[in-house]
This record gives structure tokens, sequence and C-alpha cells, in this order.
């Protein structure tokens, strides 16, 4: 969307060009209007339109002295004068500016004046392309060389000031279209990609209106992203940007501020403002429970580490938001399962727990609370077999067919004995039957799966053997207490 500004002294004038077109239907925004010069020129600063439509001789301060002004603040505008006849050498004169747009006012019509601000339109559009392009390599130089290198050879779209978004899309493998126009004609911004999963987003912004453009916005894009991706993503905003020296602080504090994403389990927003608890006690209260989990797996009692991993991980370190324990928490508790005697680990698990302990700062607590969580439940089955060998096949089945249609009529013709018989020994030895049993599994599974961001509900609905998403959802929350969205 162009945004557009409109100063003219004559009401009616002023009226009919307002009326004159479907400015929305044509790609134009109408962001105000003024009876002169000075009007023009406040409204202009609040407003950062991209085309000033302006008649020349105006009270107070005519067109001329406006868009000098105009110019000195944002040489990129593009203006359309509105002149008569008897007006022309005052036009001549603001052709000299390097005008070249303008409309006698007794032929103003609909054709002409749409004619005039598509010409101007297009021209802008490719400028804001050639800039993308041009400007996307310096900005990535920039930013990974030290702040007195390439500064020179950034240029920003519009001079003032700048807010800073940097957009992670976590497992994203391919380069996204970050352009929302519903957004842009309220907000301009630009956007740059830095890695497939890394995108800075540069937006205009008034000074005296900066924290609240920038809430605002930021709340836009949360609000947009969650609609066109399935993964995790998080937003950190940067400082304000004035100049492009600037750029790279604002940028290296934004990736600062990027890192503490691994406290929240869904989609979020970051800011220098992000409560954070250093209470003694807290501390104190985290170093025991890790203390306890390690002790645990040492005596391999896994269900009561695993019921200490869930409050350290869930409710100790979000409230701590302290990166250096939560990676070294990680460390330990993985090398400890790790460097276990007995029983061996296989390789699969060994390469999961390393994974967890090498990208412990960067993943999120929900999902790591969640993998350890599994991979000692699997070291229990494995380390204590409590069930007989029908049952164990019946479990091993379950865990391998659970997304497809299991029926006990299925599951005893696997075993090789009768449907009855089947019923009554998951019974007599899990506990609970067999139905309810594979509920629980699948429920566990997808509380994992949409965890892990990659998915939508519809997906995980149909990933773990539901047919419809409205039955899984109703089972999710008789198991859970919670709805499927509460773990997105």
């Amino acid at each position: 969307m162009c945004r557009v500004l409109i100063v003219e002294d004559i009401d009616l004038i002023r009226k009919d060009i307002q009326e004159m077109i479907d400015w929305n239907a044509h790609g134009f925004t109408l962001v105000g209007e003024a009876r002169n010069g000075r009007q023009g020129l406040l409204l202009f600063q609040e407003t950062r339109p991209d085309i000033v439509l302006t008649d020349i001789r105006m009270p107070v301060m005519g067109g001329l002295e406006m868009i000098q002004k105009i110019l000195s603040l944002a040489p990129e505008t593009q203006f359309i004068l509105l002149t008569a006849y008897e007006e022309f050498d005052y036009a001549k004169q603001a052709i000299s500016l390097g005008i070249t747009s303008y409309l006698l006012k007794h032929e103003l019509d609909e054709k002409s004046l749409l004619g005039e601000l598509q010409k101007i339109k297009d021209t802008l559009i490719y400028r804001r392309k050639v800039h993308q392009l041009t400007s996307a390599d310096k900005i990535r130089k920039y930013l990974s060389t030290p702040a007195s290198a390439a500064a020179s050879d950034v240029n920003l779209s519009w001079n003032g000031l700048s807010g800073l978004f940097l957009v992670e899309i976590e497992n994203n493998s391919e380069e996204v279209c970050l352009h929302f126009p519903d957004i842009e004609k309220q907000y301009p911004y630009e956007y740059y990609c830095l890695s497939t999963h890394l995108y800075l987003i540069l937006f205009q912004i008034i000074p005296e209106k900066r924290e609240m453009i920038t809430k605002e916005l930021a709340r836009l894009f949360l609000e947009q992203f969650a609609l066109s991706f399935s993964s995790l993503f998080s937003i950190s905003i940067g400082l304000p940007v004035q100049t492009p020296s600037s750029l790279r602080d604002s940028y290296l504090k934004a990736r600062q501020l990027l890192s503490l994403k691994v406290f929240f389990s869904g989609n979020c927003i970051l800011d220098a403002n992000i409560p954070g608890a250093s209470l003694p006690a807290l501390k104190s209260l985290a170093e025991n429970q890790l203390k306890k989990i390690i002790s645990f797996i040492e005596k391999q009692q896994f269900s009561s580490a695993s019921a200490v991993i869930r409050k350290l991980y869930e409710e100790t370190v979000p409230k701590m938001k302290d990166l250096d324990f939560y990676a070294n928490a990680t460390i330990s508790i993985t090398n400890t399962v790790i460097h276990m005697k007995d029983p061996e680990l296989p390789n699969n698990l060994i390469y999961e727990l390393t994974s967890l302990s090498k990208d412990a700062a960067g993943l999120r607590v929900s999902f790591v609370s969640v993998s350890l969580c599994r991979i000692l439940d699997t070291i229990q089955e494995t380390l204590i077999p409590k069930y007989s060998k029908k049952i164990v096949d019946a479990i091993q089945y379950i865990k391998e067919h659970y997304a497809e249609d299991i029926t006990l009529q299925t599951l005893s013709q696997e075993l090789g004995i009768s449907p009855l018989y089947v019923s009554q020994l998951f019974k007599k030895e899990v506990g609970i039957n067999l139905m309810t049993y594979i509920t629980k599994y699948r429920i566990s599974v997808s509380k994992e799966l949409l965890k892990s961001g990659k998915y939508k509900i519809y997906e995980v609905s149909e990933m773990v053997g539901y047919q419809t998403v409205q039955y899984f959802s109703n089972s999710f929350k008789k198991e859970t207490g919670k709805k499927p969205s509460d773990y997105c």
C-alpha cells in the first residue's frame, strides 16, 4: 500500500479529491489531509506518507516551502502538484526541485489522478525491490563485521527513527515471504532474510510514538505469523535505529534477547522488560532439584527423576530465566544418563542425549523436559521387564501402530490368542483396559508433537490415529485437563 497525504486549502477541491477514486481498491491509503503547508508538514512528520498531493499557493505556508522542508527530512518522498495555468512559473520552480508530476486543477478527474498516482506507485515499488535486493547482502555483511566496517554501505529506505525486530522461525529450511500488505499499509516496513530461519525487520516510527508503534506492530506480526507458519517463532525487539551505524548495536541486542525464547513454550515477543527472578531462594531450589534428579538417575529411580525434571524445567527454570544454569543443568543430567554403568544404552538414545547436551542453551525448556522424561521412560522399560511376553509384545505393537485403528481383534490376531484373553491379561498386568492404554499413549505422543511446534493440531490428530479433530480434542482434554492449543 502507498500512503498518500492531501494538502489543499480549498475545502471543496480537497473533498472532491478524497471521493474521486476508490483509494484502497487501487493500492493506496489516505493518511490525512491539511489546509496549508504548515499543517501538511506537521501531518507528514506524524504519518510519513509515500506521496504528497499538494497545491502550490496556500495561506500560512505555501506548497513549495513545505516541499523543501519535507525533502530535507525524507528525500525519497514523491509529490504531485496541483496547479492552475497562472501558477505555471511556480510549477517550473518545483521541477527544479526534481518534481515532475503535476495536474491542472480544471482538468482534474479520476483518470488523470489515478494515472499519476499509479505511475509514482510503480516507480516506488521498483525502487523498493532494487533497494531490498542490493541492501540485503550489504546488511548481512555489515552485521557480520566489526561495527566500524561497511556502515557507509547500508542505506535505510527512510530518514529518521527506525525500529528493529529480529524474527526466528524454528525448524525452517526455505526462505519465506514476510510481506503482509494489511500491516504495511499501517506501518511501513522492510524485511531482510539473514538465513532461512532468521529475518531482520526494519520499520518506520515516530519518536514520540515509538513505544506504542513498536508494541502494536509486534502484536500484529505475532498474529500474522501464527496464521502463516506452523513452526514456532519468536520476535525480539532491538534498540531504536537512528543511523546505519547504530544498526549493528540494535541487532546484537535483539540477538541477545532472542536467546530467552527457550523459556517460553509457544510463540513469543521478547523485549528488555521480560521479567526474570534471580532470588537466592529460587536458585537454591533449582540446585536442590538438580541434585535430586542426578541422585535418582544414579540409583536408577527413573520415575522419581522424571517427576523432578518436570518441576525443574516447567516451573523453576522458566521463572529464573538463567541461561547458564539451564544449559549446565541439561548437560549434567544428560552426562549422568550417558555414563550409567547399567543398562547399556542403545546408540539412538546416546545420540539423542548428546544432541540435547550440545544444543542445551538453544532448545526450549518444554522440549528438553519432554525429551528427558521420554528417554528415562524408555530406559525404565528396558531395565525392568515387568510384563509377560504377550503384554510386552502387545505394548510394542501399540507403539509401532498407534496411528492405525487398533482393536482387540487385530491385537489378538497379532498375538495369537483370543480377544477375551488379551483383554483380561492386559487389565490384570497393566492395571487399565486396552483402549484406555492406547488413548493414553496416543495423547502422550501428541503432546510431544504439539510441543515441537512443527505441526498444526489437525495434523497431530491424524498422526496419532484420530479420524476427527473434535474427537481428538475431547480425548485430549479428558486425559490432560487442557486443550491441545495449550501445548502449541
